[in-house]
């Protein structure tokens, strides 16, 4: 692609793929940006978090973000939504998601679901996407997606958080073990889904980290020192109020009613 002037209140703008990027070309190469500009990222919840992993996904050059939510954009999610504002109050969140990041990068492809998961079909989005975004505040969401994932064999990072706390969690369909290997499914039976504290700040982080794990498997993790993504197995935690981390080992279950060797998948 050359490069475009345009002429912005007697600014000269420069606009190109080697341009915008040229920052993180050491980083990844050009065959890196050419991987990721043809991939498709599959964002399920555009909150606190999953709203700044899809930022810095379009940001990094990602050419296809499906994003999916239900609800509208109410006062409380300021404190950490920054894909919003005031304007976007009342108004569909995928839709002012999809408005800002367009307004960031025109020529970056969205796709807009809104729904639930479990109450709108997945399997035609899911067959496009190189990778799933778990970003979903429901716990039976996140279990019916950790489904459908290891059903249609698409990767996803389960990405969360709690109060200052980050986690992290790869789902390699196949290879290692799943959502409901890690976590019981009567979990999602005492989960509040609006009853956590929250910090922007934290969600932020969360997002950005998923961000970084998944450029890092999109580009085969073809970086600058060689660097490696977060172990398939591994529960990665992140306690930002005392700076501690963690990391667990889980193994995959061979009775998981997913995974095991004998699934039996729900959806």
């Amino acid at each position: 692609m050359g490069d475009v002037l345009e002429d912005r209140s007697s600014v000269t703008v420069v606009t190109s793929s080697s341009s915008r990027y040229a920052r993180q070309l050491p980083l990844i190469g050009e065959n890196g940006q050419q991987r990721l500009k043809e991939s498709t990222v599959l964002v399920a919840g555009i909150g606190g978090l999953g709203g700044a992993c899809a930022l810095y996904l379009a940001a990094a050059g990602v050419g296809h973000l499906i994003l999916l939510h239900d609800g509208v954009v109410q006062l409380p999610d300021l404190n950490r939504q920054t894909l919003m504002n005031w304007e976007s109050l009342g108004r569909p969140r995928v839709e002012e998601a999809e408005k800002t990041l367009r307004a960031f990068d025109p020529d970056l492809k969205v796709t807009t679901i809104q729904g639930k998961v479990g109450e709108v079909s997945l399997d035609t989005w899911l067959k496009q996407a190189d990778l799933v975004i778990d970003a979903r505040y429901d716990m039976e969401e996140r279990f019916k997606l950790n489904e459908l994932c290891v059903r249609q064999g698409v990767p996803m990072m389960e990405a969360a958080m709690y109060g200052w706390e980050i986690f992290l969690f790869w789902v390699i369909p196949k290879l290692g073990p799943c959502l409901e290997c890690l976590h019981a499914r009567d979990a999602a039976e005492a989960w509040q889904p609006l009853g956590f504290p929250v910090l922007g700040a934290v969600a932020g982080a969360a997002g950005a980290m998923a961000a970084s794990e998944a450029v890092k498997w999109i580009t085969q993790k073809r970086v600058a020192g060689g660097g490696r993504g977060l172990s398939m197995g591994t529960l990665f935690s992140l306690h930002l109020l005392y700076m501690d981390t963690h990391a667990i080992q889980v193994a995959r279950n061979p009775h998981c009613p997913v995974c095991g060797d004998r699934p039996h998948v729900r959806v």
